[in-house]
This record gives structure tokens, C-alpha cells and sequence, in this order.
């Protein structure tokens, strides 16, 4: 089976999910105009290892393109095609407003068909996707930060190295005919799985249904944790790994803030009460403790898009040196602590700090060793905003 051949079969297969004849046989049109575009995308990446990386990458690429209002596989551009195709008189005969609906409905169900078949494609993905407009709004690109973190070791729950970032229930080789977005699923369901990943992860009593892998938007967060993982569960520095993606490479999406996923169920979490509404409540009502989490679904492929990094090549390159406080996570009790040690850290630093002559060229010399790919500047000013720093006019 080529990949074309997959891709078309996939949107044949959704297409029979719609039960209008006339949306079936237009995602049919949509697929026959932007034959040629599908086939340049398939041919732009073709170096993928492998068919499942093949039709995953070329679907990815395809969602992007559909979704983006100039992508190649907008749909407008179709719309537009129509539009000039008819005589004048039929073309003037036709509504704005009419017009205007019709178009957005069927834009959505094409769009919709690459949502599906990513989350079919082998080795694929799960997107976040709002099922209606009064769902919570995704678009806004700028919601997202531009790079997020995860910290993993060998006791991490899922599948986690330097190609993939798997949430437990796929790890958990567990397949059901289920929906896997957490958006998609009933409401109580997504609800109560929403509050296990936040609150009660560490029991691993769910984690077969449990999809969401989460990240943290803060780097001290990231690192704070990564030494917190040496002491809980007792591990090396050298298997111990932060993951840094630049999200601006995944689809619209891949990422959502738990925030946003709280407010969108908390009517629910309060009407079921108990564990549930607690989790929810102290999410909510506790800011000081809050450390920019987000989450993405199933698989994510981060390979080409990230860089891992482990807490000794950190500690080789001098991150203690910069922030001696960060190596030792217990409290002045000499109690290990996580959440609260970081917390503790962000009220000493958050008076104006000096900055030493060696702050800069440490964190200079971190982002260059450490985070290869990426901008040295941005990592080594997101190192230093560890404390609060005056600015320089020079």
C-alpha cells in the first residue's frame, strides 16, 4: 500500500462516516483537486525512515497545510476555484451569507478528515480538537509558548527517548475502538481521567486509559524536578533527561494548556465532588504553585523538532555553577522537596539580583552545549530569567 493509496483510503473511509451524500462526494472533489499538492508533500518527505514514519509526517504536514489559511490544502482555495468556474449569472445568483456558511461547514469536515487521519496513521498522533465553536479556541498560536520541557528517566510512566514522547495508555499496548482525544470523549469521562493524570499519576492505577503526556513551559521547573528525580526514585544524573521542543514545528493542537482543560470542566469536577473537585480546586486556587504545564496526547513524535538533554551533561556544562541553589532539593530541613523547593527559589530570586561576570558566559556556554538547535541567545536568556535580573540599556 503506497502512501498515497493510504491517505486517499483514509479520506474514503471518513468520507463514509458523513452521512449527507453531497458532503461525501465533496471531500471526494477535495481530494481529486489537490491531487498534485499531496503528492509534492509526500514527495518532500520521502527521506522519513520507514512507511509508518512516512504516512504520519506526510498527514502532519497535510493537517498543517488544510488548516493554515494560506496552506496549499486550504480549503478556500478550492471554494475560490468554483467560484470562478461558474457562469457570471449563476456566481451573482448565489448568497454571501449562504455562501459563507456553506464553505466554513465543509472547510471544517476537510479539515476534520486529516484530524481523523492522524490520529489512524501508525506511529501517529492524537491532536487536541474542539468539536464546536463554543469549545475551547486553539487557533491563537501565541497561547502556546514557544518552547516547552519534559523531564523523563527509565521509571517515567509511558515510552519516552530521544525520538517519542508516549503517553501510558499507549505504552500500555491496551488498543480500543475508543476515542482517544480527551476533547472528544463524554464529558464526565474526560473530566475524571483529567483529574488522575494531574492528581493521582503516581498510584499508575488508571494509566491504560490514561492519554496525556505533560510538559512544563519553565526550564527551572524543569531542572529543579530533574534533580528532585535524582533523589525520588534514586537515579543518576546521567539517566536522568529533559526534553526541550520548539512547538512552533507541531501541528495546531498538538499542545494545550491544563488550564484552559480545567476551566473547561470544572462545572463537572464540582458536580462530582469528593477527590475529583479538590484536584481541580487546587489547581485552580494555589497560582503561586503553578509551573506553566501543557499537554499533548498519545505519540508525539519530537525527532527533528527537540533536543534531549541529561541533568549531567547540565551539570557538566555548569548549570550548578550558575545556580549553585538548584543542586540540593531539599528545604532547610533537609526534607526533598519538589513543588515547594521551587517555590521557595522563586520568592528568593524574585528580588532584583546582580548578575555576576561569569552569569553570561556560563549560560552562553549551557545553551551552546546543551541545546544544540536552538537559538543560544533564547536559551541562554531563558537561563538567566531563573532570577529576576536588571535590565541593561547598553
Amino acid at each position: 500500500l503506497t502512501i498515497i493509496e493510504f491517505i486517499k483510503n483514509a479520506i474514503i473511509g471518513y468520507s463514509k462516516t458523513i452521512k449527507s451524500p453531497d458532503e461525501q462526494s465533496l471531500i471526494h472533489h477535495f481530494l481529486r483537486f489537490f491531487d498534485e499538492e499531496i503528492q509534492k508533500i509526500i514527495q518532500n518527505n520521502v527521506h522519513a525512515a520507514g512507511d509508518d514514519a512516512l504516512s504520519w509526517k506526510v498527514a502532519d504536514e497535510c493537517y498543517k497545510e488544510a488548516i493554515s489559511p494560506s496552506g496549499i490544502l486550504n480549503a478556500d482555495r478550492y471554494f475560490n476555484d468554483v467560484k470562478n468556474s461558474l457562469p457570471r449569472r449563476r456566481a451573482d445568483s448565489v448568497s454571501g451569507n449562504q455562501d459563507h456558511v456553506f464553505n466554513d461547514k465543509r472547510k471544517r469536515e476537510w479539515i476534520d478528515s486529516w484530524v481523523t487521519i492522524l490520529n489512524r496513521a501508525p506511529s501517529g498522533l492524537t491532536l487536541f480538537y474542539p468539536r464546536t465553536s463554543n469549545d475551547i479556541d486553539l487557533t491563537n498560536p501565541k497561547t502556546i509558548p514557544p518552547y516547552l520541557f519534559r523531564v523523563f528517566d527509565m521509571k517515567s510512566s509511558g515510552n519516552n527517548d530521544e525520538e517519542v514522547m508516549a503517553s501510558s495508555r499507549h505504552a500500555s499496548q491496551v488498543r480500543t475502538s475508543g476515542v482517544n482525544d480527551l476533547l472528544g470523549m463524554e464529558d464526565v469521562k474526560a473530566t475524571r481521567l483529567l483529574s488522575y493524570h494531574i492528581g493521582h499519576k503516581w498510584r499508575r492505577k488508571y494509566d491504560d486509559q490514561d492519554n496525556l503526556v505533560s510538559w512544563t513551559s519553565s526550564l527551572l521547573y524543569a531542572v529543579q524536578y530533574a534533580t528532585y528525580r535524582k533523589h525520588h526514585p534514586r537515579l543518576k544524573n546521567a539517566d536522568i533527561n529533559i526534553c526541550m521542543v520548539q512547538t512552533s514545528q507541531f501541528p495546531q493542537g498538538q499542545f494545550v494548556r491544563d488550564i484552559k482543560l480545567l476551566n473547561k470542566y470544572l462545572a463537572i469536577a464540582s458536580d462530582l465532588g469528593g477527590k475529583v473537585w479538590s484536584i481541580f480546586d487546587l489547581r485552580l486556587s494555589k497560582p503561586e504553585f503553578y509551573n506553566g504545564e501543557y499537554f499533548s496526547q498519545g505519540v508525539l513524535n519530537h525527532a527533528g523538532r527537540s533536543c534531549v538533554v541529561s541533568l549531567e551533561q547540565l551539570e557538566d556544562a555548569g548549570i550548578f555553577k550558575l545556580y549553585p541553589a538548584l543542586e540540593d532539593p531539599s528545604d532547610d530541613d533537609g526534607v526533598v522537596r519538589n513543588a515547594l523547593k521551587v517555590l521557595d527559589l522563586r520568592q528568593e530570586w524574585s528580588d532584583e539580583q546582580t548578575t555576576t561576570e561569569n552569569d553570561v558566559p556560563y549560560a552562553l556556554s549551557i545553551a551552546r552545549k546543551c541545546f544544540p538547535g536552538f537559538n543560544e541567545y533564547d536559551i541562554a536568556c531563558i537561563l538567566l530569567a531563573f532570577k529576576h535580573r536588571e535590565l541593561s540599556g547598553k
